[in-house]
């Protein structure tokens, strides 16, 4: 109920489902969402999937666990921009509905962030992505054509290494190309990847490598939504330097695009 309702924003404007929608497996479709303040966010939303098994959170990993992740939307004046938690801890106080779900929840209704936290953060595990077409086939219950398994044969060779099957993702942290991203990155908050957390130069323009599971409603792809489709990405001079074998041909690119399908 948390993660849907615009209470949690000061002006009641925007929820969390308001970026992380959940018919885009709870991710946006522009580059950069809009906050209460309708100005953008510094990076682009990244779906929320499997995040139970995910041991950093966010582009440069600076969530630790789930049950803090939520802390910074609360917080970024560019999301929903509550200067004062405890202003909104009043305001669901104030609500019969509230006080009467978190005594079942959490057997008080003395609501504090910390209950607001621990419930976003259930509700997220359950976030769980475990049934395309790849699962099934898998599972030996069900059947890829020709062209997907081609793909698959491609995808283990060339992409694996990266995104690991079959969360599709190893949570680590590159940067990738300067085909891609330029070698001197401007040293704002959005730019520094990795290195906003860690402070190391090493560091500088990294973010995790994201999952490839319902890549179908996951656009726009990169951390600022630069590509609105996988093939604009495949089709970009550095995708050949983003995996680790030998240049692909556009005949590999649409067999690869046919078995990437197989994770909707």
């Amino acid at each position: 109920m948390l993660f849907h309702d615009p209470t949690l924003s000061p002006k009641g404007n925007v929820a969390c489902s308001s970026c992380h929608i959940p018919s885009f497996h709870f991710g946006d479709t522009v580059s950069l969402s809009a906050g209460h303040q309708g100005e953008t966010t510094h990076r682009n939303t990244p779906p929320l999937l499997n995040m139970a098994w995910s041991p950093l959170l966010f582009w440069d990993g600076g969530g630790l666990n789930i049950e803090s992740v939520s802390l910074t939307p609360l917080h970024n004046e560019s999301e929903m921009g509550w200067k004062d938690l405890a202003l909104l801890e009043q305001r669901l106080r104030a609500s019969p509905s509230y006080r009467e779900l978190f005594s079942q929840a959490f057997g008080t209704q003395n609501i504090e962030i910390a209950h607001v936290l621990r419930a976003l953060a259930q509700y997220q595990r359950s976030l769980i992505h475990a049934e395309s077409r790849w699962d099934k086939w898998i599972l030996r219950q069900g059947e890829l054509t020709k062209p997907e398994l081609e793909g698959w044969s491609l995808f283990q060779k060339q992409c694996a290494g990266c995104h690991k099957p079959p969360l599709f993702t190893n949570y680590a942290f590159y940067k990738v190309s300067s085909d891609v991203l330029p070698d001197t990155l401007p040293l704002d908050h959005a730019a520094r990847g990795r290195n906003r957390i860690t402070q190391k130069l090493a560091d500088l323009g990294k973010y995790r490598t994201p999952t490839l599971r319902g890549l179908g409603k996951t656009y726009p792809y990169f951390h600022d939504g630069r590509f609105l489709t996988i093939e604009d990405l495949m089709q970009s001079p550095g995708f050949d330097n983003l995996h680790a074998g030998k240049p692909m041909t556009n005949q590999e690119k649409q067999l690869l695009i046919s078995f990437l399908n197989t994770l909707n």
